[in-house]
């Protein structure tokens, strides 16, 4: 469905929104700790995937006037062993960027360029915590800030959110069928589990996420087990939780359930909710 041309034809139309002559820098989003040496399931940075279709951490693509070139992590021998390495020739083939450069030699070449100009272009970093939300953010663009200003410290970044965000507004056919198969998986799941013969068997909320992912993964769902978010299976008062997510509770008769969820379809989520009566 994403093939490297879909990712080539959004970076130029990049290229003809950001009309300065700075180069563009990106990073992917980086692994979390979750413990010891574990990390939490990787997700990427949606714009970077928008760009160069690569869903591992720790690249940088540089797109320069009419060059780009993509920096590969360095990747120590115990990650090489635990989690694999992937090949320049399937970053290429994903991206469509056949300059895969090495991480010391692409750093290089990119702070040999930075050193001579005034301005780049790249993502602005989210705050380290989100009150509101009380979340920690990613901080690999922020690392890539620090970089950046370590190489020239008069240089100035200029945000391309914006630019991104008027792209994404309108989605292209290809984004279009993966919403759409990510909302059918959810439909198709969802009608599955609440059939009433169907929930009659079900004692806790667990053993109803328990058969939406497995709906979700035989139906071609991706991302975090199918899930587009954590779900929400909220049974009797725990509805009042919007965000019910330990789905532990058992369930009793005739009492409302709450279904807060979405399937993940190549990086394009659904999320419906259902409120039905056990």
């Amino acid at each position: 469905m994403f093939t490297s041309d879909f990712f080539a034809g959004n970076r130029e139309r990049l290229r003809q929104l950001f009309t300065g002559t700075a180069p563009i820098v990106l990073t992917a989003h980086g692994s979390l700790q979750r413990g010891s040496d574990e990390a939490y399931p990787f997700q990427q940075d949606a714009n970077f995937w928008y760009l160069t279709g690569i869903n591992e951490p720790d690249y940088i693509l540089v797109i320069d006037k009419d060059k780009e070139y993509i920096i590969a992590p360095e990747l120590s021998q115990v990650q090489e062993t635990f989690d694999g390495a992937t090949s320049a020739e399937e970053i290429t083939q994903r991206s469509g960027i056949s300059d895969i450069v090495a991480h010391k030699q692409g750093w290089n070449r990119l702070e040999s360029r930075l050193k001579k100009v005034q301005h780049v272009a790249t993502l602005a970093a989210p705050a380290s915590y989100i009150d509101v939300w009380g979340l920690y953010t990613n901080p690999a663009r922020a690392v890539l800030t620090k970089r950046l200003r370590e190489i020239n410290k008069d240089i100035e970044l200029l945000d391309l959110r914006p630019h991104l965000s008027r792209m994404r507004m309108i989605k292209q056919p290809q984004e279009l069928e993966a919403l759409q198969q990510a909302i059918d998986i959810t439909i198709e799941t969802l009608k599955e589990v609440t059939k009433p013969a169907q929930l009659a068997k079900y004692a806790y909320e667990y053993e109803i996420e328990a058969d939406i992912t497995r709906g979700f993964r035989r139906r071609g769902a991706s991302g975090l087990a199918g899930h587009a978010f954590t779900p929400i299976v909220a049974g009797g008062s725990r509805a009042c939780t919007m965000h019910h997510v330990a789905n532990d509770g058992a369930l009793a008769s005739d009492e409302l359930i709450v279904l807060d969820v979405g399937a993940d379809f190549a990086q394009y989520s659904a999320d419906i909710t259902r409120t039905v009566m056990s």
